[in-house]
Parts: structure tokens; sequence; C-alpha cells
């Protein structure tokens, strides 16, 4: 499965912002951005430039250095490419898997989301990268797993 760098540095800023319990708004307002705005950008819609992450960096809620969360972007990628995934340094990649699992992960309803947490793959070796990790690689693998059967049939 393939995935941009570009996407892994937008989840990895969801995830820092879910951790530290900020919401959407919250930092597109901290940004100077619009809501939609910022929802773009952390669904790899829209990236942010170099400036702009350093501005994220550097929110008081936020409060990291640039360094730290490019590390944090990269361990991401290494845990990503150690099991299987396919990182490439493209402004962005035609079928990003990661994408179109947190997509296909969002539409899924509560109760099928239980069974799946219930299921074996709630053993997940992406826990280690966090929830919106986690749920993006689940999501891919489920339609990795669909479109397998589709096309055996």
């Amino acid at each position: 499965m393939e995935t941009s760098f570009s996407t892994i540095l937008a989840l990895t800023i969801k995830q820092i912002r879910e951790d530290r319990k900020l919401t959407q708004s919250e930092v597109a307002e901290l940004m100077g951005m619009s809501g939609a705005g910022w929802g773009k950008i952390e669904n790899g819609q829209a990236t942010l430039s170099i400036d702009n992450i350093d501005k994220f960096c550097k929110l008081p809620p936020i409060s990291m250095k640039l360094s730290d969360l490019i590390l944090k972007a990269e361990s991401n990628c290494e845990v990503l490419g150690n099991n299987g995934w396919q990182v490439m340094f493209a402004s962005s990649v035609t079928n990003d898997y990661l994408l179109k699992g947190l997509n296909m992960h969002r539409s899924l309803s509560e109760d099928i989301l239980k069974k799946i947490n219930e299921s074996e793959t709630a053993e997940s070796v992406y826990k280690q990268l966090g929830n919106i990790f986690d749920a993006a690689c689940n999501g891919a693998e489920m339609i990795t797993k669909l479109f397998d059967s589709n096309n055996k049939r």
C-alpha cells in the first residue's frame, strides 16, 4: 500500500492536535485560517508551507520544536514502512491508501467499528502510532481486502 510523506505529516499534525485536546476550529483560529481550510490540511486535501508548519509548532497549546514534529512524522514513516507500506516523497500519491483508509473508517457506523475493535484488528501493530493512524491503516487494510476479494471473483 502506498501513501505520501505529506499525508503522514498531516495525520501526525492531526494526532498532535487531538492529543492536546484541541478542536480543528481552535487551531484554525490560532493559525489565522478558516475551519474548512484547516480541515483540508488534516484530511490531506491541502498542504502547509514549512512556515505554517513552524507556526503550528509554536502555537502555545502545541509548543514543540519543528524538528520534533518532523522526527515524529519520520518515525511514523518507519513504522509504516516496516509493515509493508511504501512511503512516497511526492506531493501527492494517486492511490493514497492511508487517506482512503481514514475516510473509510469515518464512514463506518459505531456498531461496525465496535465489531472491528473486538476482532483481531484490535491487535493492530499500528496502535503504537496513535488513534488516527490506527484507524487509517485498518481502514486501508479493509479496502485492500475488499478489493482483493472482489478481484478474485
